[in-house]
């Protein structure tokens, strides 16, 4: 919630200033992403309490390489990035092809 509100007052005042517009903050943005987080934050939350439970054995060191390993290089790509372009994207009222397109555009390249 507050992420987003920073960063669109962000852009809000740039546009202002470069374009001389009046620009107004995206409340359905805000909203969909503040349920999104709301969301999909109990599943981290579970996520890494059981990693914690599986590598519980483990050295700190070696612990923390395989949670890393687990939440960047499944979680993230398999759960996050997908929940979160399909979410709020269907929030913001895109179809879900469109939602795809979006995701394939922007968080692909990050991939």
């Amino acid at each position: 919630f507050v992420g987003d509100l920073c960063a669109q007052g962000i852009n809000i005042g740039a546009n202002c200033r470069e374009a001389a517009t009046d620009a107004r903050l995206d409340t359905r943005r805000v909203l969909a992403y503040t349920l999104w987080g709301g969301g999909y934050a109990p599943f981290q939350h579970h996520l890494f309490n059981y990693l914690a439970n599986v590598t519980s054995q483990c050295s700190r060191a070696r612990s923390a390489v395989i949670r890393t390993a687990a939440n960047a290089g499944l979680a993230v790509p398999l759960t996050l990035y997908p929940s979160f372009y399909l979410t709020t994207g269907l929030l913001q009222g895109m179809t879900p092809a469109e939602c795809v397109q979006h995701f394939k555009v922007t968080a692909l390249q990050v991939l």
